[in-house]
């Protein structure tokens, strides 16, 4: 069948930007399929659709996943905490570690939700195990249970850095939380959870809809 000059543009546009993202990696988990994407799984579970955290002895928890991330990136994902958050009972997003082991040290970037004080959304840098604050939302998430959030970062191949975040858990990124400029880790191959609680508030953090787009 004979193809015009711009279905031809289109056909070879369209090949080229579906290279482009299977070669980058595109990671999407709304749990509906269990955890087979992660790793390190013992103290998570799928309840109600969601993932929760079951653990019921104090401490950190981490749950990770492979994901080839390159230059311009976004992240995107729901989080709940049915407490009040504080410097003993938050969560952490790594959003791009070079190294499985999340809980230790890596290069790449995190996102920490919780503290006492003021609850600000916080993205850092982590060079091995220094943590450098790169931005904080510009306002708090709700301070009492249930605290939640969708949040989505976005950073491009310049390392200028975005942060949105809907405090209802709903999809309104019209306004930019906080802004960040860094490139020190264009790269990075793992996502991770991080669920840390004391005795009273095992078993209270749940998370669902992660996405990782080129």
């Amino acid at each position: 069948m004979h193809k015009t000059t711009q279905q031809i543009i289109s056909l070879v546009a369209f090949v080229f930007t579906t290279m482009a993202a299977s070669a980058q990696g595109v990671f999407n988990d709304d749990f509906a399929g269990g955890l087979a994407l992660w790793q390190n799984t013992t103290d998570y579970a799928i309840v109600n659709g969601q993932l929760k955290h079951t653990a019921t002895t104090a401490g950190t928890s981490y749950i990770v996943a492979a994901a080839d991330m390159r230059d311009s990136v976004s992240w995107e994902f729901f989080f709940q905490l049915d407490f009040s958050p504080s410097s003993s009972n938050f969560t952490q997003i790594t959003l791009q570690s070079d190294v499985q082991n999340v809980s230790g040290a890596f290069n790449g970037y995190y996102l920490k939700m919780g503290e006492t004080g003021a609850d600000l959304i916080r993205l850092y840098k982590k060079s091995g195990t220094a943590s450098t604050l790169l931005a904080s939302a510009s306002d708090t998430l709700q301070t009492t249970a249930p605290v939640k959030a969708r949040v989505k970062v976005t950073r491009n191949a310049a390392g200028q850095w975005k942060l949105y975040a809907d405090y209802t858990g709903g999809s309104d990124f019209s306004v930019v939380k906080a802004t960040a400029t860094d490139n020190t880790f264009p790269r990075g191959n793992f996502f991770g959870i991080g669920s840390t609680h004391t005795v009273t508030n095992a078993g209270k953090l749940y998370y669902d809809d992660m996405r990782i787009a080129p």
